[in-house]
């Protein structure tokens, strides 16, 4: 962890596997979730006093990771080599209630102000991808 006041490291936290991805912060800044590829799982850091907390599981190796401005969902992801997909899981019961397949490698994901929408970089195919959101559909945009 650094200290956003003097760029200072505080802590440092270690995780089984070598493969951490990508990572983002939940809007009021209380939580950090970490895409960990190698363990299928999404690590979960509390930053009130930097504790890594039970990860998410997976059933899929995550890369890229958003959350949606009212902190009631994650969209990851999951890179498979082919037919990646990513996911829309409901943070409350850590379900996926929606996935949007066709990706080659969604490596970074970037979340509209609103949450309606969200933007894929599909590392492999060299192209941005916009999704909807639709309730709790995903819907390529």
């Amino acid at each position: 962890m650094v200290s956003t006041f003097d760029r200072v490291v505080t802590k440092t936290l270690s995780f089984v596997g070598h493969a951490l991805q990508d990572a983002v912060v939940n809007p009021d800044g209380s939580y950090v979730y970490v895409a960990n590829m190698e363990r299928n799982q999404i690590e979960v850091i509390r930053t009130l006093d930097d504790v890594a907390l039970t990860p998410i599981p997976t059933d899929l190796r995550p890369r890229g990771i958003g959350i949606s401005p009212d902190w009631a969902y994650l969209f990851v992801g999951h890179y498979l080599a082919a037919d990646s997909v990513v996911n829309m899981m409901r943070l409350s019961d850590t379900t996926v209630v929606s996935s949007l397949p066709g990706f080659d490698n969604p490596r970074r994901i970037a979340v509209r102000g609103s949450g309606a929408r969200f933007f894929v970089t599909d590392h492999n195919a060299d192209k941005i991808v916009a999704v909807d959101v639709r309730v709790e559909t995903l819907i390529r945009a």
